[in-house]
């Protein structure tokens, strides 16, 4: 009897034991699963963002080659440039660093998304400039949902950051188009 009250407490403990195992994993792995879908949101968000700046540096590459265009907005534009490519390597280092394969500026074509459309009863820079304040408000949304979604630090950062540049390049276009 003393022998099968051992066994029976040790079949006991192993089965508590095994229970409490199998719940640990339930747990970890549901952990990991948010994670693989947290990050696969990001990684999704970074790749939207950087075809979103590409299409910003083409299309403001494209309103410079015009002539009708003042010399007042070729430097913003340019000073858009510069900030965009700024954070375009910014994106290029944390997609290294979280492993995230985004788009190449020579993989995204200049005539990737629909043809640029302009207005012509509105003077040509007027209707570039409306057509690129369009443009950056829907980078603005995407990195502000970037930055409400993101758990990574860095990528936060950088959202934040980004959608605070955005918005003062998008003041500066707003303010050249009431000057006209």
């Amino acid at each position: 009897m003393k022998r099968t009250k051992k066994i029976l407490a040790s079949l006991l403990f192993t089965a508590f034991l095994f229970l409490m195992f199998s719940c640990d994993k339930k747990t970890t792995t549901k952990e990991k699963e948010d994670k693989i879908l947290s990050s696969q949101t990001d990684a999704k968000l970074l790749v939207e963002a950087t075809k979103n700046y590409i299409y910003i540096i083409n299309y403001n590459n494209y309103i410079k080659e015009k002539d009708s265009v003042t010399p007042k907005t070729k430097q913003i534009l340019n000073s858009i440039n510069k900030g965009v490519k700024e954070r375009l390597g910014s994106i290029k280092d944390i997609s290294r660093k979280e492993m995230i394969l985004i788009p190449n500026v020579n993989d995204v074509l200049f005539l990737e998304k629909k043809p640029f459309v302009v207005n012509k009863k509105e003077s040509n820079e007027k209707a570039y400039l409306l057509t690129l304040n369009k443009i950056i408000d829907k980078q603005v949304a995407v990195m502000s949902d970037f930055a409400k979604i993101t758990n990574n630090e860095s990528m936060n950062v950088l959202a934040n950051e980004s959608e605070y540049f955005l918005e003062e390049k998008k003041e500066n276009i707003e303010n050249l188009l009431n000057e006209e």
